[in-house]
């Protein structure tokens, strides 16, 4: 009688398959989602161990969200390596885009619809003819395509509430975690919600998705469900509707004690238990006792014992290919073809052990990823090696065509199959899959495919020490452009000593521009050296890279005391680009010029430089270029005192970097504004700009933010009469940038005022 009452609650399977208890957790999911119909968009954190049924949760919410004219957009993270760099965000955006009019499409993406589309290429079929996004340094370029996706989102939303739910969280590429970070910041209303899953036991310190965690944390940006095991009334329920029996007493406690309400532990125990027989006559069972043999894999393999030989023998080589495969690459690499290989897949599928990826034709997933796990961690190395090798040769035949997109996938199986004898296409594929990630902003991916193209290096004899050159070169700037700033220098440094012993100088003045990509606030005497080396490498002959190695040792002489050496250094190296005609390095040696000679004495000369980079950067449209002239244009107009000018200036770059949306710009308006709010005497609105810049400024990590804040609040508090609260500031700034005699002249003007002479 009870279980035909459980069959009679259609709440019971609204969402497919068997969901039971659960109910705070989803009022809390409902509360999230009134909020964000309401117009203030949430963040909701599901969280929990392996099985505790967070995705079956989520499934269960998204029904209901769809219940209230919701839209729900997938995207599911990828435990293995070769998922492309941003792969949720590209399923759900994919999955908006496939049905969508194009004009419509184009109206809620507006001028970020090129930069999409070079991570989702649906959006460039969708809406063919884009222009190609401006080159932009890279956490510009980044921050122009997060702002450009968030956009569209929210945008999208307008129309109709969207639901985005991020599944397996703890499985995502760095990417997608700051792409998530930024979304977060930018909710507030808007009709979305976000809903991502993770476990929490597979958390480490040094997982990305820790730090993303706790930023999230800190600005209080997401709000978390935890998920528990069911409770004992609740895995009584779910025997009674999986098993269709009236479950004894005995029995749930059973099932209870040892599983201690996991959904997926306690499922795998009932089919068991169903499969052995033992709930046919459950009222002649003298006594229950129930196993979780040292752990879940088991439980897992005892339920792949009860499928045939042939559909274990498929299941684990498509363990190989990933949690989701097509049916494509399977056939070409198992031992089963046509209708042999479909049985055995259907035998999966009734089982629950794989399931059809829902409007993908032919591409099946497991079911659970401790499926997937265990079957994969059966095999031996050898085996797995030897798979990994054919899957890769038959995904590269598969996707001759067109292998961009799969680059990653690729370089994943022969770097895993590399001694398998592929480690030239190891090393290839996991340099283009590096190439790959940095056009598509991914820089932490790229990190990860140039290192392992460095590991696989190992296995190659004899050693190549010039590709191990370049690889470094590569890795340097991709870990650069991830801000993994503390590893920069070190990589540079290993790539600089291999092109010493090999005599390479070009790779050599390469290391040493990279070596000096992170510029700080002192003189770095190893920099110095490694840039003079390099020049003496390179030879006294003209070429674009000595002129930009001149002009980055003047540049890195800027504290030190020879002022007529960093002047003669600057003017050489733009001689130099003029004569080799490359307008590229003719513009990097002029704001190199700029910066190396500015002092009181020369305003004229540096008008006449900053003039010529605008007009170089407009005549190449290079916009980022052109906004630095204007940076530069404007400060020596007011140096000058020529106001009007210097308001036209600004005027110009408020208006590119609004075009270019990049922070650093955005950081850079919001000081310059506060510094003319302070010349006009609008001492009140000078604070609150001048503490938005330092919000902004910390935001994008500028090492500058803190002291730029300084020297404005010490103009503030010299005019407002409160000199004195900034003494123990100053003397900070002191103490931290001892080259730079600004703050002891600042200090000693504070005991000055104070009387203290």
């Amino acid at each position: 009688q009870q279980a035909v009452q459980a069959e009679a609650n259609p709440l019971d399977r609204l969402a497919g398959g068997v969901f039971v208890g659960r109910e705070k957790e989803m009022d809390e999911l409902r509360a999230g989602l009134e909020d964000a119909l309401s117009g203030r968009g949430r963040l909701l954190m599901l969280v929990g161990e392996p099985g505790i049924g967070k995705t079956r949760t989520s499934e269960e919410f998204a029904t209901y969200a769809g219940l209230r004219n919701a839209q729900v957009l997938w995207g599911r993270c990828y435990e293995g390596e070769g998922a492309p760099a941003y792969w949720p965000w590209i399923q759900l955006i994919r999955s908006y885009v496939h049905d969508r009019d194009p004009q419509e499409l184009m109206s809620e993406m507006g001028p970020g619809a090129a930069d999409i589309a070079q991570v989702v290429s649906e959006v460039g079929e969708r809406l063919p003819g884009l222009p190609a996004p401006p080159t932009l340094e890279p956490e510009q370029a980044r921050f122009r395509l997060f702002d450009s996706i968030t956009t569209f989102l929210k945008n999208a939303s307008k129309g109709q509430p969207i639901v985005l739910v991020l599944d397996d969280l703890h499985w995502a590429d760095k990417p997608s975690l700051l792409l998530l970070q930024f979304l977060a910041r930018e909710l507030r209303g808007s009709r979305l919600l976000v809903l991502a899953t993770y476990r929490d036991v597979e958390l480490r310190r040094e997982h990305p998705l820790a730090d993303a965690l706790g930023e999230l944390a800190r600005e209080q940006l997401s709000q978390r469900i935890l998920l528990r095991g069911l409770s004992g009334r609740d895995v009584g329920r779910f025997i009674e509707i999986t098993a269709g029996i009236s479950p004894p007493e005995a029995l749930v406690e059973a099932v209870y004690k040892e599983t201690e309400g996991n959904p997926f532990f306690v499922n795998e125990i009932v089919r068991l238990l169903v499969a052995d027989g033992r709930l046919e006559r459950p009222e002649e069972e003298k006594s229950w006792s129930v196993t979780i043999p040292q752990g879940v894999r088991e439980v897992v393999g005892r339920r792949l014992n009860h499928l045939s030989k042939e559909c274990n023998g498929v299941l684990t080589v498509a363990s190989v290919i990933g949690r989701e495969f097509g049916l494509d690459a399977l056939e070409s690499v198992s031992d089963l073809s046509g209708d042999r290989l479909l049985e055995a897949l259907e035998e999966a599928v009734a089982a629950r052990v794989v399931a059809e990826v829902p409007r993908a034709a032919a591409r099946y997933s497991f079911t659970h990823a401790l499926i997937r796990e265990t079957l994969y961690e059966e095999l031996n190395t050898t085996r797995r090696v030897r798979l990994h090798r054919q899957i890769g040769e038959v995904l590269e035949a598969l996707h001759a065509a067109n292998p961009e997109p799969y680059l990653a996938e690729l370089a994943y199986h022969f770097s895993e199959g590399a001694q398998a004898g592929v480690v030239g296409k190891a090393i290839d594929y996991a340099t283009r899959a590096g190439e790959r990630a940095i056009t598509l902003l991914a820089y932490e991916e790229a990190v990860t495919h140039y290192e392992r193209a460095l590991e696989v290096l190992e296995l190659k004899e004899p050693r190549d020490e010039a590709k191990r050159c370049e690889l470094l070169l590569a890795l340097g700037d991709s870990q650069f452009k991830a801000g993994d700033l503390p590893k920069v220098k070190e990589t540079f440094q290993r790539s600089a000593d291999i092109a010493r012993k090999l005599g390479a100088p070009e790779q050599l003045a390469r290391a040493a521009l990279g070596f000096g990509l992170e510029g700080g606030l002192e003189t770095d005497e190893t920099l110095i050296g490694l840039l003079e080396e390099a020049l003496s490498a390179l030879g006294e002959g003209d070429s674009a890279l000595r002129a930009k190695v001149l002009a980055r040792l003047a540049g890195a002489l800027y504290l030190s005391p020879s002022r007529e050496e960093r002047a003669s250094l600057s003017q050489d190296a733009v001689e130099m680009a003029r004569r080799v005609g490359d307008p590229e390095a003719l513009a990097f040696t002029l704001v190199g010029r700029h910066f190396a000679v500015w002092g009181p004495e020369n305003v004229e000369d540096r008008l006449a430089v900053a003039t010529e980079i605008i007009r170089l950067a407009e005549e190449a449209d290079e916009k980022e270029t052109a906004l630095l002239g204007h940076g530069f244009l404007l400060l020596d107009l007011l140096e000058l005192g020529d106001i009007p000018a210097a308001d036209q200036e600004i005027e110009a770059y408020d208006r590119l970097a609004e075009e270019l949306r990049q922070p650093v710009f955005i950081w850079n308006t919001v000081l310059r504004r506060a510094t003319r709010s302070q010349m006009d005497g609008r001492l009140d609105e000078a604070e609150h700009q001048a503490q938005e810049a330092l919000a902004i400024g910390q935001r994008v990590q500028s090492e500058n933010a803190v002291p730029f804040f300084g020297a404005q609040t010490f103009i503030l508090r010299w005019d407002q009469g409160r000199l004195q609260e900034m003494e123990a500031g100053v003397k900070g700034f002191v103490e931290q940038y001892p080259e730079i005699p600004a703050w002891r002249c600042a200090l000693s003007l504070v005991y000055r005022e104070l009387g203290r002479e």
